[in-house]
């Protein structure tokens, strides 16, 4: 088969869905494409692989044009269809080239473009719109995000997972693009039993959970309820509970402040209020300024890698918190049920728990009590338990170090026991 008829093929069949008019579909080859087919070249374009991404932030065709003209100077990067309807570009590309290598030449073309590797789809749960995303092919994974995050949180180490595994990623009820409904109680008891339900509705075998922050206690807490459902756990910087209430145990300081905490309750009961300190916790400057900057002489901000702290980052955690409702959502997090203990919950997993901790961790730290118990279970010899740290990574390891967590997660991954 020539390299020409190939491409042909690959258009036919990526298009059979689309419908689209000539007008919208920019089609390039590489320079080796338009050669003369030869066996060199055959045995080229049949060893490649293809790769759809989703773009977002699409405005006209001369960005489509620029969009394709980029891609093109990825080395490795062969063909690429652009649909600006369906907000896809179709590429073939050559075994060696990392989806996360394509997604930051998109960003880096500075258009507003976000790519990522997967489509955002709905599920209705309980009466309430849910937005989650699959990408790749083989056992499945599920991310469970933390406070104030969604599924794009997890996007690059989705790219890394998805060469491997099916990845499930769900925006909790209140974060992300799904619904935020108002009179909900917003806790760790709810977005466990969505996690329970994705997982039974959706994912057809037995899976890995993986969280990160409160992501990590909601993900023990659905583990202990699905039993065989989940082939182990893994936790990225795990929060000791959903918010202080939950956290005096572990802090003299923190308890000391108890009262202080009840009046801030209080003030968070207050429409008015709330809705005023919401105004200022979910703008740009705080959120970059969060990110960022240390809160405390000495202690580190939550990102140790400032070069992650990007307009498309900011962007992805700051649009969310502008949907009707977010307001209810904030509130509960800081007024509800802090949930049950990590601590309890991996008591009743009897899978593999990877504990994996970015060490300049201001928040959750790896001398905290959550790290340093799960440290402790492998000192004493549990086999369930595997402890890493992760060298200048902060609290959000997936985004921060993506590549320090892939380290740690795939083959403790690729070590797990089959399900066969």
């Amino acid at each position: 088969m020539t390299s020409s008829h190939a491409t042909k093929s690959w258009f036919v069949r990526s298009r059979q869905q689309a419908q689209l008019s000539s007008a919208r579909q920019l089609v390039c080859q590489a320079s080796t494409a338009q050669s003369t087919a030869g066996q060199g070249a055959a045995t080229s374009a049949t060893s490649d692989r293809r790769l759809e991404l989703t773009i977002t932030g699409m405005k006209d065709g001369s960005c489509a044009e620029k969009l394709r003209k980029s891609l093109l100077e990825v080395e490795g990067v062969h063909e690429v269809l652009v649909d600006e309807q369906e907000r896809q570009a179709h590429l073939r590309l050559s075994p060696h080239v990392r989806i996360r290598q394509i997604m930051e030449s998109v960003r880096l073309m500075n258009c507003g473009y976000r790519a990522v590797p997967y489509r955002e789809q709905t599920w209705m749960w309980r009466g309430y719109r849910v937005n989650y995303a699959v990408a790749g092919k083989g056992p499945p994974i599920v991310l469970v995000h933390g406070f104030g995050s969604n599924v794009h949180h997890f996007r690059k180490l989705t790219a890394d997972l998805c060469e491997q595994y099916t990845v499930y990623a769900m925006d909790l009820l209140g974060f992300g693009s799904s619904q935020k409904p108002e009179g909900v109680t917003y806790d760790p008891h709810l977005w466990k039993d969505q996690v329970v339900d994705l997982v039974n509705t959706l994912v057809p075998e037995p899976c890995v959970l993986l969280g990160n922050s409160i992501g990590s206690q909601v993900a023990l807490y659905a583990a202990a309820e699905l039993k065989s459902r989940v082939r182990g756990v893994t936790l990225l910087n795990c929060s000791g509970a959903m918010n202080q209430r939950g956290l005096y145990q572990d802090d003299a300081t923190l308890a000391a402040l108890k009262p202080v905490f009840w009046v801030v309750e209080s003030l968070l009961k207050r429409k008015g209020i709330a809705t005023w300190l919401f105004e200022k916790f979910r703008s740009r400057e705080r959120v970059q300024q969060v990110l960022s900057i240390s809160g405390r002489a000495g202690v580190p901000p939550p990102y140790a890698n400032p070069g992650e702290i990007t307009d498309e980052l900011i962007d992805l955690l700051c649009e969310p918190a502008y949907d009707s409702g977010a307001l209810d959502c904030f509130v509960g997090v800081f007024t509800g049920d802090p949930g049950p203990r990590p601590e309890a919950m991996a008591a009743k997993l009897t899978c593999p728990i990877l504990v994996a901790w970015g060490l300049d961790d201001p928040w959750t730290p790896w001398d905290g009590s959550i790290a340093r118990h799960f440290r402790e279970l492998e000192a004493a010899g549990d086999r369930q338990v595997t402890t890493r740290g992760l060298v200048k990574c902060g609290h959000c390891p997936m985004d921060d170090c993506p590549d320090a967590v892939a380290e740690a997660l795939l083959p403790w991954l690729a070590a797990l026991p089959s399900t066969d």
